[in-house]
């Protein structure tokens, strides 16, 4: 292939994908011309501060995220896998890529389209044997008690936290579930945990990784990224004689090979305690609160007592207490509910406000969109 793949949201606005494509292609460098695939980083984190953070996936990166997956769970010729999950979206994209290198035949769904029914008796028909799915497609199979097809022996479940409460519900009714550990930068999965464990574990095309004093997990290995461009967002129309480094800026992240993702964990014996994004992690009257920990035990509490899944808490800023935990939900919750919630915690994980009736932003896979989520509150994104 002569020029990169650049692989766009299809909902994206017709202007800014003609502007993303074009400067992708003018910003192209010619050592790399024709040998990658551009995918837009996922969640929010691409469109702050008025730009795209779009990522630089070389063809060798791809085939050796994929390979190491094939490889370690024996993914060959013989299997069919399903991919539900959009190609324009690190996930989707390598499920192609592993049935490509293995040989396996690819069942694709339409994008950007979830019906739990029409998935099951698709996996069916099929005779599917692998997919890949995300946490709230999860809940829906466990909310409907869809039973997993017999001839189906590989879910790697990722795009998001699994709690524990719903890992085993999908087990009970059959769903043979791989929670998986990744991000674009990485081609996506680069670890997995098994059923009963608490930490994670690299798998094999991922050759190191390390945490500092600071906690923050470094990757070295082949499947890492190139790079990325950042772009600025389409506010006005662009003159055709605009210089296209006025508008993005090429920008390798890694430091002698190595890649520093955001997230936070301990590495012992090759084995990693995930805590977090920096994000996720925050500082309530000098103490520090886990969001991702809070909202595991709050998705819990809702599928024991059957409430409503589209809820989530984040943190606003608060002069005082440095920041304020507050939940936004789509529905409405019962004081009575909350109080029971809140007999949980200790006092500096407690909520302080709920936003009711509040519209939840979420990504095509259902990530929630944090700092959209944010803002619509009222508070500008930590």
């Amino acid at each position: 292939m002569d020029s990169d793949l650049i692989l766009l949201n299809p909902r994206l606005p017709q202007a800014e994908r003609v502007h993303i494509e074009r400067l992708v292609r003018a910003c192209h460098l010619d050592w790399h011309r024709g040998d990658h695939v551009w995918v837009m980083s996922s969640g929010t984190e691409s469109q702050r501060g008025g730009r795209y953070k779009m990522v630089a996936l070389s063809k060798k990166a791809l085939e050796a995220a994929a390979s190491g997956v094939n490889q370690f769970f024996a993914i060959t010729g013989k299997d069919v896998i399903f991919n539900t999950l959009p190609n324009f979206h690190v996930a989707g994209l390598l499920q192609s890529t592993r049935a490509r290198v293995s040989g396996a035949q690819l069942v694709q769904a339409p994008e950007l389209t979830w019906d739990v029914n029409e998935f099951c008796e698709s996996l069916k028909s099929t005779r599917s044997t692998v997919t890949s799915l995300v946490p709230t497609q999860i809940y829906d199979l466990v909310q409907a008690q869809k039973k997993a097809p017999p001839t189906l022996r590989c879910v790697f479940a990722g795009g998001g936290a699994l709690t524990d409460f719903l890992f085993q519900q999908a087990q009970a009714l059959g769903w043979p579930l791989i929670r998986t550990y990744g991000m674009t930068e990485t081609s996506a999965m680069i670890a997995y945990k098994e059923a009963s464990s608490a930490v994670w574990r690299r798998l094999p095309h991922l050759e190191k990784w390390e945490s500092g004093n600071d906690q923050k997990i470094k990757f070295y290995g082949a499947s890492l990224l190139t790079g990325y461009l950042l772009i600025r967002r389409l506010t006005d129309p662009m003159p055709d004689s605009i210089h296209a480094g006025e508008l993005c800026q090429w920008v390798d992240p890694k430091q002698q090979g190595w890649f520093e993702s955001d997230d936070r964990g301990k590495i012992e014996n090759d084995e990693l305690f995930l805590l977090g994004r920096d994000s996720e992690l925050v500082k309530v009257k000098g103490e520090s609160v886990s969001l991702l920990e809070l909202n595991e035990l709050w998705q819990r509490f809702c599928q024991e007592k059957q409430l409503s899944a589209n809820s989530v808490i984040v943190s606003l800023p608060n002069e005082r207490d440095g920041s304020e935990l507050v939940l936004a939900t789509e529905d409405c919750v019962l004081i009575e509910q909350i109080d029971e919630f809140q007999k949980k915690l200790l006092p500096f994980q407690k909520i302080q406000r709920v936003f009711a009736k509040t519209l939840i932003p979420r990504t095509e896979l259902g990530k929630i969109k944090t700092a959209d989520l944010i803002h619509s509150l009222g508070a500008r994104p930590r």
